[in-house]
């Protein structure tokens, strides 16, 4: 259902004639997801938060979000508990659910409607959509959002539409911390930011196989607003990059995964298959030993980031 709803989002696109493009929204320059993963609420804030205790995915929210953070935590759950056996590790995940309210007094350098990293294993999600978040992903994907139907949450089609989309989000920080815990590192910094992609596309491969050129044709419409060729291989994994940056090369590494994906027959045997490769290196998984596994990144590297030269096997 949940990827079903982004691949709604996203055809609207294609389907709605002459659709206005917002203005650059403001806030939109600072590091994304953050330069430190430094971003709290304050204790008085916190204090007033429901909790909503999960086995994997523990979640505290708002007043008058608990459609939003039920279905999430739902979400969640499923991915957490999927890649707790799939990479052998204990993973546990906790997800603040905060009104723009309260993200506000937080004084979060992030705009309200996008999901940000805070500490180890803390994502930062927006509780509402509004007509400003609706502005913000309307912009992001250079048309206006379509209507959506069939999730049961509060708020006008657009609304869900933009929390849909920075869910999205959610799952990539998800993958992230999930990797994190199990120790599993990719050097140098491109393998490492490759890696949630990888395991992202396998849980969506295991449960939503139908969805995926979907879900790859977002990101790469993600990716779209910053010029293509930009930033060299070397480059991924800087702290600074602004938001379109980040969404660039992101859009990039989902790109790559895909094309990896496509040699491999479950996305569970590609996640166990990182494990394996992490545990041969001591928890690192060297250039050297992912050419080896797949062969496909060695032409994607060469045509996604040119400005670089790629070392041959």
């Amino acid at each position: 259902m949940w990827l079903a709803l982004v691949f709604a989002v996203f055809l609207g696109f294609g389907t709605i004639a002459g659709a206005e493009t917002s203005d650059e929204p403001e806030r939109l320059h600072a590091p994304y997801p953050l330069a430190e993963p430094t971003a709290s609420v304050s204790p008085a804030d916190l204090y007033l938060l429901f909790q909503m205790p999960g086995d994997y995915a523990q979640v505290r929210y708002s007043a008058g979000s608990l459609d939003r953070s039920a279905n999430l935590q739902a979400r969640l759950e499923l991915l957490m508990h999927t890649l707790d056996r799939w990479l052998d590790v204990e993973t546990k995940l906790n997800v603040v659910v905060i009104s723009r309210e309260v993200w506000d007094r937080s004084e979060i350098p992030i705009r309200y409607g996008l999901p940000v990293r805070a500490g180890a294993n803390t994502i930062l999600v927006p509780a509402h959509g509004d007509a400003d978040t609706v502005n913000l992903w309307s912009w992001l994907l250079d048309g206006a959002l379509p209507a959506i139907q069939g999730l049961p949450i509060l708020g006008s089609p657009r609304e869900l539409a933009s929390m849909v989309l920075a869910d999205v989000l959610v799952q990539h920080f998800a993958c992230e911390i999930a990797l994190e815990q199990a120790r599993v590192v990719g050097q140098p910094e491109w393998l490492d930011e490759l890696l949630p992609h990888l395991v992202s596309i396998g849980f969506s491969q295991r449960f939503e196989e139908r969805r995926l050129t979907d879900l790859a044709s977002l990101w790469a419409r993600l990716g779209s607003r910053h010029a293509q060729g930009s930033i060299g291989v070397d480059e991924v994994g800087r702290r600074d990059f602004d938001l379109l940056q980040w969404l660039h090369v992101q859009g990039q590494l989902h790109e790559g995964a895909r094309q990896v994906l496509a040699e491999e027959e479950t996305g569970r045997d590609t996640v166990r298959r990182v494990r394996r490769l992490a545990k041969k290196g001591d928890g690192v998984i060297t250039e050297a030993a992912a050419h080896d596994r797949w062969e496909e990144l060695q032409p994607w590297l060469s045509t996604s980031f040119p400005r670089l030269p790629i070392r041959a096997k």
